[in-house]
């Protein structure tokens, strides 16, 4: 796990807000900055399957900090960034959250992959730009932080991306088969797995 050395600053924060209003069948429209959006559960669930569900805005929120991160990172140091692919697994035993079973009710396991097309190819300073990526990117650091989760952060660094190539990756990492094909994707010249740990 991640640690810090100092501790948050209240001058220095800045506040997030959101507000939900339930609909009944599980559904939930969220405000989010001056942005609306659909929270729902499968049918299954008891929801309507209209809208993606809790959990799943969840690790779809990582995707794209870490891709901010990410390009934040790499204009503060001039590192040349071309492409950026990224691809979450998570997995959640339900038992918890049905009280089945008294096991976490949230995410056991996760695996963000991330496939970064650069011409960059110093292994140093592309360790040290995943690990400062990592260390910085607060939905990383959330999901580290929950108490019990095994997360795994792989980072592949290639001449370019492809359509499902951090997909494969992650797939391939895990021994699940691929539901769907990266076509051309190249091999990657560097990879590294949890840098900031």
């Amino acid at each position: 796990m991640t640690t810090f050395t100092e501790t948050p600053s209240r001058e220095s924060s800045v506040s997030h807000r959101t507000s939900g209003v339930w609909h009944g069948n599980a559904q939930t429209t969220v405000t989010a900055g001056g942005y609306s959006f659909l929270v729902d559960e499968p049918t299954e669930m008891g929801g309507k399957n209209e809208g993606p569900n809790p959990m799943e805005y969840i690790i779809g929120a990582l995707n794209g900090c870490v891709s901010v991160v990410i390009e934040a990172q790499a204009g503060a140091r001039d590192l040349p960034l071309d492409g950026v692919h990224t691809y979450v697994y998570a997995a959640q035993d339900l038992r918890g959250l049905e009280g089945k079973a008294d096991v976490q009710p949230h995410f056991h396991t996760l695996q963000l992959n991330v496939v970064v097309a650069t011409s960059e190819r110093d292994e140093d300073t592309l360790t040290q730009f995943a690990r400062d990526v990592e260390h910085t990117c607060p939905a990383i650091n959330l999901v580290r932080s929950a108490a019990g989760s095994e997360v795994t952060v792989q980072w592949q660094f290639a001449e370019k991306v492809v359509e499902h190539d951090a997909e494969n990756a992650l797939n391939a990492s895990l021994g699940f088969e691929n539901r769907n094909q990266a076509v051309d994707a190249p091999e990657p010249f560097f990879t590294v797995t949890n840098a900031d740990t």
